[in-house]
């Protein structure tokens, strides 16, 4: 039979594909059209993706945090803090992940030393992401265990989320014309509990985080912030145990 394919002006890898296939052409020719036609399949779902995510994110706006929280201190005082709730996230953003062809799903992890949420984010068109997102296993416990790693998954799932959608959280700034991105609880609870463990001399540590309460520290200085007050808590726990051995 001949091996000749006839290619149309506006012919496509499937389309080529069937000819192919009608015609009888030998089988590697069909394979290499036919791994021709999976590599445009995938191409196209992955530009129908990032079309339908760069549309998602000049329509979704900003979630609001509605949500209080408060919750005590070692030093025996209380904190507040608001911040967007997981279900607030998932249904204020339902309608337009549906209207752009988005579903999910969380895979998690739990490690010796690491929880670890994974965020599938599938689009209708076949294309899909892989969003992960870890924390360090909780170890210091200011409720049960139970609740501190139920947190701490629900923690990662909410920034998994986030992340693989490129969704912002926050509160109207003093003016009321913009968002700005603080620290979420679960870090401002994490902060002040090292603050406590630490005896942190309160003035020095506002001249060194640059703002005057801990809800106010924006999301990308937590990690400078947490890096400090680690290695004073080390530094302390390394000068406890040279104590005792003398």
């Amino acid at each position: 039979m001949s091996n000749d394919l006839t290619i149309h002006e506006e012919a496509t890898p499937a389309s080529m594909l069937q000819s192919a296939i009608e015609k009888g052409m030998d089988a590697a020719s069909i394979q290499i059209l036919a791994n021709i036609h999976f590599q445009f399949e995938e191409k196209r779902a992955e530009r129908e993706f990032n079309a339908a995510l760069t549309a998602f994110q000049a329509e979704c706006p900003v979630i609001l945090k509605a949500k209080m929280i408060e919750f005590p201190t070692k030093r025996g005082g209380k904190f507040k803090s608001q911040y967007a709730e997981m279900d607030d996230i998932v249904e204020q953003t339902k309608q337009l992940r549906e209207k752009h062809g988005f579903s999910f799903s969380f895979k998690r992890l739990m490690e010796e030393k690491r929880i670890i949420v994974q965020c599938e984010l599938r689009h209708i068109g076949g294309h899909k992401t892989l969003t992960e997102f870890a924390v360090p296993m909780p170890t210091d416990f200011l409720i049960s265990e139970q609740h501190a790693i139920a947190g701490a998954v629900t923690f990662c799932e909410r920034y998994a989320f986030r992340g693989a959608l490129g969704i912002t959280t926050g509160l109207p700034d003093n003016d009321g014309k913009e968002f700005i991105g603080k620290i979420p609880p679960e870090q401002v609870q994490q902060l002040q509990q090292l603050i406590d463990e630490t005896d942190s001399d309160i003035p020095g540590f506002w001249k060194f985080a640059k703002v005057d309460h801990l809800i106010d520290i924006p999301l990308l200085d937590f990690g400078r912030i947490y890096q400090m007050l680690m290695s004073k808590k080390r530094l302390a726990e390394e000068n406890a145990k040279k104590g005792g051995a003398a």
